[in-house]
């Protein structure tokens, strides 16, 4: 981690930016233009607004979310992960302003958000838009799966 940040654990407080974040860089992958459409065909960018941040918010919650801050101002991030355990990402993503500033410190920010993981295995959630905007590609050993999160839920609620 570059000198003058450190990773702290999400807040309730964080909420605005970081759904924002997710949502409107996710909104820029192919799965996301799907349903981001600027006609009316899938229902436009409302369907998308209103039917993916409730998930993102769940997920915000319910998993381990971490953020990178400012070590001068907490309230500065710049960038933060949610994943499930070892091998679970749903997503990442780092300012761009991140890659721009000196030498560009993405990569490093990346790394401390979501440590080892580059190098493994993970089953993601989402399209990682985030990470590839500051020019980290996912690896192949990634598998992209969209439709975990609808079985893990459903055998949530049939436990019940």
């Amino acid at each position: 981690m570059p000198d003058g940040f450190r990773i702290r654990p999400y807040r309730s407080s964080d909420e605005g930016f970081v759904v924002y974040s997710w949502l409107y860089t996710h909104a820029r992958s192919d799965h996301g233009k799907r349903w981001y459409t600027g006609d009316n065909r899938a229902g436009g960018a409302d369907h998308y607004w209103t039917h993916h941040r409730p998930i993102v918010v769940r997920l915000l919650r319910d998993a381990q979310t971490i953020v990178a801050c400012d070590d001068a101002d907490d309230e500065v991030i710049w960038g933060w992960a949610c994943v499930d355990g070892p091998d679970v990402l749903h997503y990442a993503t780092v300012k761009h302003e991140a890659a721009k500033v000196d030498d560009g410190f993405a990569g490093e920010l990346v790394e401390a958000l979501i440590p080892g993981r580059l190098g493994r295995p993970q089953l993601v959630t989402h399209e990682q838009t985030g990470l590839r905007a500051v020019k980290v590609r996912p690896p192949s050993v990634w598998k992209w799966d969209p439709y975990w999160l609808a079985s893990r839920w459903a055998r949530a609620l049939e436990e019940r």
